[in-house]
């Protein structure tokens, strides 16, 4: 005969003691049953301390507790609704993400069928953009009133801006596309200076900066005075003369 008092169970013992026994046994692996479905059904337990670090211009590092054995975590982070599920372990660091914006982002517990609550974390502004490199590798090739201007293309550069001055006047160009610029109306056998610099679409480089000159013309030839060109019958000794020629500074007779 069975007495149950409270959560215990008193046996008496009757001739039917075997009968008791498998009662006791049924009744026990009952417990155990019950107790394995409540802890199957128990929902897990929400993240917290939701916390943001190391953020740059693309990425950022989100972190959390709660990470009990056998606890997976989804991640949602807005805008862009990057969508990050099985995660194991924090911090979790989520990238490809764009520079100057602010995001925001929650987390929630997996573990088997059930799920937490969504949590929120605190929202977070990337940072801006690095500047661009300045532009190296600077070349010019030179005319008598011209000059192509070169330097090697910078990685992620969208144009560049570039200005050159000498004694006879500046010129400037900004958004330039290429690796190159052509400038003319330059004057001839004149030094300039010239600089070069990267642009992205949040700010721009250090100017990288050289000179050039360019060609000197070459004078025209001088006009024959005394004697005439050809002329025949004349002295042994004699006086060559010429009209001068603009920019000659010496004449080769």
């Amino acid at each position: 005969m069975l007495f149950f008092l409270g959560t215990n169970i008193t046996v008496m013992r009757s001739r039917h003691s075997s009968r008791v026994k498998l009662v006791a046994i049924s009744l026990a692996l009952l417990t155990l049953q019950a107790n394995a479905v409540r802890a199957q059904g128990s929902n897990p337990d929400p993240p917290a301390n939701l916390q943001v670090s190391s953020v740059t211009s693309s990425s950022a590092a989100l972190s959390w507790s709660g990470a009990d054995p056998g606890v997976k975590f989804d991640v949602q982070v807005s805008p862009g609704n990057l969508y990050y599920s099985d995660v194991t372990s924090t911090p979790f660091v989520v990238s490809s993400l764009s520079p100057s914006t602010t995001y925001s982002w929650k987390v929630m517990s997996n573990k088997g069928n059930k799920s937490s609550n969504w949590v929120s974390g605190p929202a977070f502004v990337t940072l801006a953009p690095p500047p661009p490199s300045a532009p190296i590798g600077l070349s010019a090739g030179t005319t008598t009133n011209g000059a192509t201007l070169g330097w090697q293309a910078v990685a992620g550069a969208t144009s560049y801006d570039v200005q050159a001055s000498g004694s006879s006047g500046s010129v400037a160009n900004s958004n330039v596309t290429g690796s190159s610029m052509a400038v003319s109306g330059l004057s001839s056998g004149t030094t300039y200076n010239w600089q070069v610099r990267s642009r992205i679409s949040s700010g721009t480089s250090s100017w990288s900066t050289a000179s050039f000159a360019t060609a000197v013309s070459p004078p025209l030839s001088p006009t024959l005075n005394s004697p005439a060109d050809g002329v025949t019958g004349v002295a042994a000794s004699l006086t060559l003369s010429w009209s001068s020629s603009t920019g000659a500074t010496s004449y080769r007779v």
